[in-house]
């Protein structure tokens, strides 16, 4: 989750359909400038989604209150999108998340640069995010993508 007060990582630019892992409130919304029908949040707080749906109305429908491990799909997506959320998704989440993106799409995360976020999982291995250069953006979040093939069908 990201807190109201953390500037959004301005170098995550979402593209064609986008599934945004941890929505919260909408943020990605505030700075992405997709249209809703290209756009498909989730979050595991009925609450964001709640305050998500209040803030975009015409984005209601594109937001449910689920979390990734309940999320069944067969759809793949250009930009799979996890801001700060990351820092809480387990490897398995993290390697379905991998799963997500269409070949030729790409997954931007930002985790917490500190390991409070959830130190269990900090310093598990992440095969997807160890491919990645996390970049730190100053603000307390490091932000990576990684680009699938687009011969690549996983």
């Amino acid at each position: 989750m990201l807190y109201e007060e953390e500037p959004h990582p301005k170098q995550i630019k979402p593209t064609g359909q986008t599934l945004d892992i941890g929505c919260g409130n909408g943020r990605l919304i505030d700075h992405g400038g997709l249209p809703p029908h290209r756009y498909t949040g989730i979050d595991a707080s009925h609450h964001m989604v709640s305050g998500c749906c209040e803030r975009y109305p015409t984005y209601a429908d594109r937001v449910r209150h689920a979390a990734l491990s309940d999320l069944w799909t067969a759809l793949r997506y250009d930009t799979v999108v996890a801001l700060g959320s990351a820092s809480y998704l387990t490897p398995a989440e993290l390697a379905k998340a991998w799963e997500l993106v269409a070949p030729g799409g790409r997954l931007c995360v930002a985790f917490l640069d500190e390991p409070f976020a959830c130190p269990e999982l900090f310093h598990q291995p992440r095969p997807v995010v160890e491919a990645m250069l996390l970049t730190s953006t100053g603000n307390g979040l490091a932000v990576g993508e990684v680009s699938k093939p687009a011969g690549d069908p996983t």
